[in-house]
Order: structure tokens, then C-alpha cells, then sequence
């Protein structure tokens, strides 16, 4: 099988390693990974067309028209696949390929393509009902979020600014999923392949009077864009049950081979079953889904950045983060383990902090997460989430 990747995933690079500034992972034919983390111009590409036997290590600086980085993934992804189709033209042997295409947008420093600078100008991040979030609902939660002061007009602004170059980086990425869809459509294989779009993490724009990170229990932080297209997916429905991004392999293995990996070999599951054509709406949506074995919840860990040697915050230069930064610091004592359940839908977290603080949340009384209930709940409910939590963090499989 053919397989490529074009993305901004970076390569393990240090002085002290630098062997790592060339390494493709096992298992690619054709590789172009980013030297470092996410950025859009200014960088290092590692690249390797023969599975990393030989690799080349490119520079790259401030031209738009060569080195922005999300129009260099696509245009690889795309120059790959017209390369797909001359190679199996001329043996008559269509092999499947695999591609992962992974860009930085909208990841920091959230830098548009210039013909979008200007777009999207009255564009301002939604107030939901947890944004800048009151003092008694902070009171309520973890100690880091318990230093969280207001939200100010400068950090207001600073959030609309972040949150519409961010929309406004994904607008290259609209284009360049249409350049697939034609590319594929072209070569005759948009009927024949499977599409999935997601990302890696949620992200905070003011909710809970964090101005812009992901390292935090809540619903925006957790949950991520997932889309699916290909054969035998219904076209317009939404699937309520909980996909996990450990689902990816071993659903890819089962459209490749046909078959499921062993429930014990990965943690995720295959997620085609819930596209069977056989089940009916009804059960396609929620909670009937139970009887085939689907997951009703799921494990969140988070290990807080912090150094006790700052005061709980990270070290900037050896000195502590300065407080009117940490709307979007971390604490070496946000640190936990939470069971998201699906069915009801509710978290429960436990952190490991001198507080054994906990945090819990009943989702449908509370989807905003205001009001953290933890004490209300019973010694047995209780008893009852810590054994579970004890099994998501030992199990695997």
C-alpha cells in the first residue's frame, strides 16, 4: 500500500539529538514533516520520498507563494495524488493509498494566507453562557481556576482578534479541501475513498475566563470537529455516540483489511459498525447503540506544565508566569483524571493536588458547566466513579 503524509507534525530535533532532525517514522513512503512546533512561515521541513532512506532537511522563510506552510501541505498532498494516478496508470494496478494531511491552522501563531487578512472582519468569538464566567461559579472549581480574575475590554479584544485569525486560517483550509474533493474526483477515486477530518484538541476563547488554551476538564477544551465521508457512509447524519481520535487506526484497518483489530491490540474501536446500513435512524442516534458494545464513557488525563519552583505557574525565564498572563497558563497541580460518561451524560474528575479536589458536573442539567455538584453526590456515586476511574487508568484495550 501506498502511504504519504504531508503535515505539520514536528520531528523530534535537539542539540543533543540530531539525529532526530531526520527521522521518518517507520511505515511512510513519503514523508514532509515540520522541524519543531507549529508555524506558518520560517521553518524546517524534514522530507523523504523513499520511507526515509534517504532525507532531506529544507529551509524555508517569509514568500507566500513557496513557504506557507498549510499551502505546502496541500499542494504535496495534492502532488501526490496526481503522481498516484500516473505511476498506477502506466502498471494498471491501482493501489490504495493512505494520506494524512495534518496543517498548523488553526494552531498559534494563527497567521492567515494574505488574501484573508481582511476577511471575516465583524467576526467576534461567541459569548456563551460560560464566558468570563462569575466569581461564584470560579469559587466553585480547581484551584488554578480559582486565581482566574474578570476578563478585561484588552483581553476581550485580544480574544476576538485570536479567535477571527484563527476562522480566518481555515479559510485556506476550505480551499484546499475542495482542491481534494476535485483532485480525487479527477482521478476517479472520490466515489472509491474515505475522507476524515478532525482535529486534536478543543480550545477556550473566554469560557470560564480562560482567554485561549486546551489544557483544562471542560466541554471546549475536550471536544473536536469530526467528519466522515466515503462508501457506505449515509450522506447528512449526525452520530451522537463518542468517537475517540484512538478510534482512527483501527478503522482505518478495517477499511483496508475488512476486518477489526482484536479489542485487546488497540484502545479505540472501529467506528464503521455505526454506519451499518442495516440499523435503523432510531438507533444510528444515542443511546440504543449500548447493545453492540459501544463505549458509554471514556478516560481524560491532563499532567499540569507548572514548576514548583514558580509558585505553581510555568517559569518564564527562570521567573514565575506573571498573573495577568494566567488566563492561559498552567499549574504543576492541574493535574487529573476524569470519566466522561455518555450515558447520562455527566464528568467526573478527581485531581492530584493537596485538595483531592474533585469536580463533577451533570451535563444535562448543566451543559455550560457552571456549577460544579461534587458534594451533593452520595458516598456510593461517589465510590462508584473513583472504581471506574481506577479501571480507565490501569486498562488497556
Amino acid at each position: 500500500y501506498a502511504t504519504r503524509t504531508a503535515e505539520s507534525n514536528h520531528s523530534v530535533c535537539t542539540p543533543a539529538n540530531e539525529l532526530g532532525c531526520y527521522r521518518v517514522p517507520p511505515g511512510w513512503d513519503g514523508w514532509l514533516g515540520l522541524v519543531g512546533n507549529s508555524q506558518y512561515y520560517h521553518y524546517d521541513v524534514v522530507v523523504s520520498d523513499d520511507g526515509g532512506q534517504t532525507v532531506d532537511r529544507r529551509r524555508h522563510q517569509f514568500d507566500y507563494q513557496k513557504d506557507y506552510l498549510p499551502d505546502l501541505v496541500a499542494n504535496s498532498t495534492l502532488q501526490y495524488m496526481r503522481d498516484w494516478e500516473q505511476e498506477n496508470s502506466k502498471s494498471g494496478d491501482h493501489k490504495p493509498f493512505l494520506m494524512v494531511a495534518s496543517w498548523p491552522s488553526p494552531h498559534g501563531p494563527f497567521i492567515p494566507a494574505p488574501q484573508y487578512k481582511e476577511s471575516l472582519y465583524n467576526l467576534t468569538a461567541f459569548r456563551t453562557p460560560n464566558w468570563n464566567a462569575s466569581r461564584s461559579s470560579m469559587m466553585q472549581k480547581h484551584w488554578f481556576m480559582r486565581q482566574l480574575g474578570p476578563i478585561d475590554e484588552s483581553t476581550e479584544t485580544w480574544i476576538d482578534n485570536v479567535y477571527r485569525n484563527r476562522s480566518r486560517t481555515l479559510l485556506s483550509l476550505d480551499d484546499h479541501i475542495t482542491l481534494f474533493m476535485e483532485q480525487l474526483k479527477q482521478i476517479g477515486q472520490l466515489d472509491n475513498t474515505y475522507v476524515i477530518s478532525t482535529s486534536d484538541n478543543g480550545f477556550q476563547l473566554g469560557q470560564h475566563r480562560l482567554r485561549g488554551d486546551k489544557r483544562q476538564l471542560y466541554e471546549h477544551d475536550i471536544r473536536v470537529p469530526f467528519y466522515i465521508r466515503g462508501p457506505g457512509i449515509e450522506r447528512g447524519i449526525t452520530l451522537e455516540e463518542a468517537v475517540l481520535n484512538v478510534d482512527l487506526a483501527p478503522t482505518i484497518h478495517e477499511i483496508v483489511t475488512g476486518s477489526q483489530v482484536p479489542l485487546d491490540y488497540h484502545d479505540g474501536m472501529s467506528f464503521l459498525r455505526l454506519f451499518a446500513s442495516s440499523q435503523s435512524t432510531e438507533t444510528r442516534h444515542g443511546a440504543d447503540t449500548r447493545n453492540q458494545g459501544w463505549r458509554e464513557d471514556f478516560l481524560i488525563s491532563y499532567h499540569g506544565e507548572g514548576n514548583p519552583e514558580c509558585g505553581f505557574s510555568p517559569c518564564v525565564k527562570g521567573l514565575p508566569l506573571p498573573y495577568e498572563s494566567w488566563h492561559s497558563g498552567d499549574a504543576y497541580n492541574n493535574s487529573y483524571h476524569c470519566v466522561r460518561s455518555m450515558v447520562p451524560p455527566e464528568i467526573y474528575c478527581a485531581f492530584d493536588d493537596d485538595e483531592n479536589f474533585i469536580e463533577y458536573y451533570d451535563l444535562e442539567a448543566d451543559p455550560w458547566q457552571l456549577n460544579n455538584t461534587a458534594d451533593a453526590l452520595s458516598p456510593e456515586i461517589r465510590s462508584a466513579f473513583e472504581m471506574r476511574l481506577s479501571h480507565l487508568r490501569n486498562c488497556h484495550g
